[in-house]
């Protein structure tokens, strides 16, 4: 007895006949459902031109789940640290393999996001962290050098006008005897006798 339907074969029933016709609440197969449901919204076909050239491309698993492919960025932690979220994303590389002239396999590989570079990432956000605080430090830095600096310019600035002022008196009160002591010779000028 040859069935009909293949879901009459209760061996069957837990093999999809296509990847993207993978139910999303069967957690096993989540990961397989989401990069072909992916790969299909970025190419729109699996014989797709684009396909026969390898591909690599990271995206969000649970927008594939529902048909669409938001990319996240290779350089991403699969943790969004400003969220605190887990951020989902799958690496996948593809490779399309021709046997004959009429076969061909598209080899797809998919990775959780970072699963082999997650040390290196985290060392680099620890990088990125201790740089910006380096830059913070150094604007703090900066911008009390500017305040010591009007300070010490202002500081000098009255010091000097202090020592002008005082020099400016100091000069002023010998110039001003002397021109006293000059209009009172003036005036003993016509009491002198003339033999003077």
């Amino acid at each position: 007895a040859i069935r009909q339907n293949p879901t009459e074969d209760p061996e069957r029933d837990y093999l999809p006949r296509n990847a993207s016709d993978l139910q999303t609440h069967e957690p096993e197969q989540e990961m397989v459902a989401a990069t072909a449901r992916a790969l299909f919204a970025k190419f729109g076909a699996w014989d797709a031109e684009a396909l026969l050239e390898p591909q690599e491309l990271s995206f969000r698993k649970s927008y594939a789940l529902k048909g669409e492919f938001v990319e996240c960025g290779f350089h991403r932690i699969n943790y969004d640290f400003a969220d605190g979220q887990d951020m989902d994303c799958l690496q996948v590389a593809t490779k399309s393999v021709e046997f004959d002239k009429f076969t061909r396999w598209l080899i797809v590989t998919a990775v959780s996001d970072g699963a082999f570079n997650a040390h290196a990432l985290a060392a680099q956000q620890g990088a990125f962290a201790m740089l910006e605080s380096i830059d913070s430090i150094a604007q703090t830095s900066m911008n009390q050098a500017r305040i010591a600096a009007a300070v010490i310019f202002f500081t000098v600035g009255f010091v000097a006008l202090l020592i002008g002022a005082l020099l400016a008196w100091g000069i002023s009160e010998p110039v001003s005897r002397l021109s006293t002591d000059i209009q009172q010779m003036d005036e003993y000028n016509g009491i002198l006798p003339e033999f003077i």
